[in-house]
């Protein structure tokens, strides 16, 4: 909250005592409007302690906080007035965003065969954004009907997921990628979820691995990893940010990131204080509960794992590091 109200204030070490000061300074007495996207968290004591401090500030009875949850817990324990479902997209419009994302401005009117194949797809997507642009993206600049037929008729529609019953949909989409970006979008669930990637870090990661295949155009391994990049980007499964220096920051929406954990689970773990369990063919670890204070000894018989990632954790959990290093020169 402090770094969106002000980008230059450098607060990372700051005890929680030093960080609600600062807040306290900057937001005392004024409105503003606070936007809390994809709460999970059911704990309702945090709720209470953040409204608490909110409330010291004064002004916040002229102030609104707006809070985006697909848990029906969270919402009642964050709400304070009347919750507000956000309801499916009609079929009308779901066909209009399925056709930008599935046509070029105008060619649908010169498809009408598939046109009608793809109102059977959107009423498939029951009403999902997410599921209508990502297939739709997925048939950009497919004129062979059949491709379509597949899309519509496949297998997947009739799965059930106990948790999520989009992620088989959206399976649809990484089931058409090739090979080569298959594994290089799996491996991007290493990342916590709702992080900022930066597109070199990811492509020096992916030529780490191994993960890209050398172009008949003898491209560099940047400019392939970047060709990788922009086709994650053209079928939706990443959301482009801010250029930069070097490249770009993009984002990945989380349910594409369920996505990523579903079809990486093989190959790749996120390791934290309730799944102590690593497989042993697993390649590539993850790294990222303030609660995981030590690496588990388990480490030491995997022969398989090439990456271990420690995201940026609290200062208490900074221990994992010198754990880290202490089991590697034990090996």
């Amino acid at each position: 909250m402090i770094h969106s109200i002000n980008k230059g204030e450098q607060c990372d070490d700051s005890t929680v005592e030093a960080l609600q000061t600062c807040l306290r300074s900057l937001l005392n007495d004024k409105k503003f409007l606070l936007v809390l996207d994809d709460v999970w968290n059911e704990n309702q004591a945090r709720w209470i302690e953040l409204r608490d401090l909110l409330r010291s500030m004064g002004g916040l009875s002229q102030s609104k906080i707006i809070v985006t949850t697909r848990s029906l817990k969270v919402a009642s324990i964050m709400s304070s007035i009347r919750l507000y479902e956000l309801k499916v997209l009609p079929h009308e419009d779901c066909l209009i965003l399925f056709t930008k994302w599935a046509f070029n401005d105008g060619d649908d009117r010169q498809y009408p065969n598939l046109m009608r194949i793809g109102e059977e797809i959107v009423k498939k997507c029951k009403g999902v954004p997410l599921v209508v642009r990502t297939l739709g993206s997925l048939l950009f600049m497919k004129t062979d009907e059949s491709d379509w037929i597949s899309v519509r008729d496949n297998e997947i529609w009739k799965l059930e997921h106990a948790e999520n019953e989009i992620l088989p949909v959206l399976k649809l989409s990484y089931n058409h990628l090739p090979s080569h970006l298959q594994r290089c979008f799996a491996v991007m669930s290493l990342y916590k979820k709702d992080s900022i990637y930066y597109s070199d870090k990811v492509i020096q990661f992916w030529m780490a691995n191994g993960l890209l295949e050398h172009s008949k155009q003898k491209q560099e391994w940047v400019d392939v990893g970047g060709r990788y990049l922009n086709e994650l980007l053209s079928r939706c499964l990443i959301q482009k940010e801010t250029d930069y220096a070097l490249g770009f920051t993009f984002k990945m929406h989380d349910l594409i990131h369920d996505l990523a954990l579903d079809v990486s689970q093989k190959e790749c773990k996120t390791v934290n204080s309730q799944s102590y369990v690593i497989g042993e063919n697993v390649r590539h670890l993850s790294f990222c509960d303030d609660k995981l204070l030590k690496v588990p000894q388990d480490l030491k018989k995997l022969k398989n794992v090439r990456t271990v990632f420690v995201h940026e954790l609290s200062t208490e959990s900074k221990t994992i590091h010198e754990s880290l290093i202490n089991l590697c020169l034990k090996i």
